[in-house]
């Protein structure tokens, strides 16, 4: 009976350590940011503005790449944490630069822009956006790094955060302002909102 009792014990302590060694590793692999990080940049000399001319920029959060019409992202109320398929994610890219060569921004500001990520299926997507927009210099800054993105096993919370605007630089007369949430609607791939 003793060795049962033993055996019981070690099968109840195994799911509890394997937990503990899970919250060991993603404590100490958790990436945090300094307060200032220097960008990978490349540079084209013919990319360039001209003083005082005036300029076009666009931004936009591509949603990892995985983020199309057939997305199961569990922070829009679905299940999944990365995309469908390593061919749709490539495909999504493939629009989200065919969208931006078509937009022609002299500035571009991509969020969510991954490197070899599990939750793209490793590819990099900077690498597949810059070689379809030649004639753009471009720059990247690691925001965010976890081996595994963990799906909450409830709703995900209320964070209670959003965009802030300060005044320096903004003009007098413009003193108001609103956050509007535009529909997210999904076309061509491309999901905007």
């Amino acid at each position: 009976m003793n060795k049962f009792m033993t055996a019981l014990a070690w099968v109840a302590a195994l799911p509890l350590l394997a937990f503990g060694l899970y919250l060991a590793f993603m404590t100490i692999a958790d990436f945090r940011p300094g307060p200032e990080i220097q960008l990978e940049t490349e540079a084209d000399p013919a990319a360039r503005l001209g003083r005082g001319a005036p300029f076009k920029v666009l931004t936009f959060n591509i949603g990892y790449g995985g983020m199309d019409a057939g997305a199961d992202f569990f922070m829009d109320g679905g299940r999944g944490s990365r995309g469908a398929s390593r061919e749709r994610t490539l495909g999504s890219i493939g629009r989200i630069a065919a969208f931006l060569a078509d937009e022609r921004p002299d500035l571009a500001i991509l969020q969510e822009v991954d490197r070899k990520a599990t939750r793209s299926y490793g590819i990099d997507e900077l690498r597949e956006i810059a070689g379809r927009l030649p004639g753009h210099g471009r720059a990247f800054s690691l925001n965010y790094k976890v081996p595994w993105v963990p799906v909450p096993l409830r709703d995900v919370p209320d964070p209670r955060a959003g965009p802030a605007r300060r005044r320096r630089g903004v003009r007098e007369d413009a003193d108001g302002g609103a956050r509007v949430t535009a529909p997210a609607a999904c076309q061509d791939g491309v999901r905007r909102g």
